[in-house]
């Protein structure tokens, strides 16, 4: 068994990504749609999900129901022509972001190995082959999302009192969504890197991930942890980008305030808005790029070699004294 190196692993996923800045418009593209690798991908899409799921319940489907039915014939038709036109884009943005993804994991998995990747080109027609892999264990761990966010507003909506069971109820809860969503990606990590690197069936897939959590089940909690903390350094850096990216913008409100020139006005608006768009789409394509290296570095030592937990190493330690 072998030590693993978290250090290691983030400095190699870093000079891989930012040596190879082709590699955060992978990133860019494959955050269209695919869940983030992490617990904190987890966490972002549990709230993202909750949201759209919300506004989704809140649309007036009867009311547009009645518009079609009650609709002349050309207006029907236009307005399946605009649900057809839609869809189109939304399968567009999927195959996009599942193939991204793919692309991502198939060159960061190279590079661990030969010290060097294939062309992007070449790359991306690569991923065609595994699109429907990389999308099912994608579904797979957003129908567990939404069912963990159900069970989540289910236990807050029930636990309104203030007793001791319902706090150990609560802490319970909490404790358990948290195993099954650790569970959940981490399994889902570890099988996309058989599907892809051993071209592993679906279901064989899914086997061979969970043996490997269950052979690394310290070390994928370590590894979800630390990326947890990075995901809040990230929070934390788009918040200081967004009050940052506020100054030109200030500075052109402020010469519009002095000439009375509302030209100035919605430019600083406009300058704002695109740099913020900008730096958080650079800053989440890289950071994308990174995850997934991160990720698929250490699979390839647990794959290959094995490791063994830190925590596991401290045990002995302790025991050894």
């Amino acid at each position: 068994m072998y030590e693993p190196s978290y250090r290691e692993a983030l400095k190699n996923a870093f000079i891989l990504v930012w040596k190879n800045k082709s590699f955060w418009i992978f990133g860019i593209l494959a955050a269209l749609f695919v869940s983030p690798f992490g617990l904190g991908g987890f966490y972002g899409q549990i709230f993202l999900t909750g949201s759209e799921t919300i506004r989704f319940s809140h649309f007036p489907w009867m009311g547009f129901y009645n518009l079609l039915a009650h609709s002349s014939a050309a207006d029907f038709v236009s307005a399946v022509w605009l649900l057809e036109i839609i869809l189109a884009i939304f399968i567009i943005i999927v195959f996009v972001s599942v193939c991204a993804q793919t692309s991502l994991i198939i060159n960061t998995c190279e590079y661990y190995k030969k010290k060097t990747h294939s062309k992007l080109s070449d790359t991306w027609h690569k991923s065609y082959k595994y699109f429907w892999k990389i999308l099912g264990f994608d579904l797979l761990r957003k129908i567990i999302l939404i069912l963990m966010t159900a069970f989540s507003a289910g236990v807050w909506f029930l636990g309104t009192s203030n007793n001791l069971p319902t706090k150990v109820f609560l802490i319970l809860s909490f404790i358990i969504a948290i195993f099954i969503m650790l569970v959940v990606t981490a399994v889902s990590i570890y099988a996309s890197g058989y599907a892809v690197i051993d071209n592993k069936s679906f279901g064989e897939s899914l086997k061979k991930g969970a043996l490997l959590f269950k052979d690394h089940f310290l070390v994928s909690f370590e590894i979800s942890l630390i990326m947890l903390l990075l995901d809040l350094v990230l929070a934390s850096l788009i918040s200081t980008v967004i009050v940052l990216s506020f100054i030109p913008a200030t500075i052109l409100w402020f010469l519009a305030g002095l000439v009375n020139s509302i030209f100035l006005l919605n430019l600083g608006i406009i300058l704002s808005i695109l740099t913020i768009t900008v730096l958080i789409i650079i800053i989440g394509g890289f950071y994308n790029a990174f995850n997934t290296g991160t990720w698929m570095y250490l699979f390839m030592k647990m794959h290959h070699k094995g490791i063994f937990s830190s925590i596991g190493h401290l045990f002995i330690k302790l025991f050894q004294k």
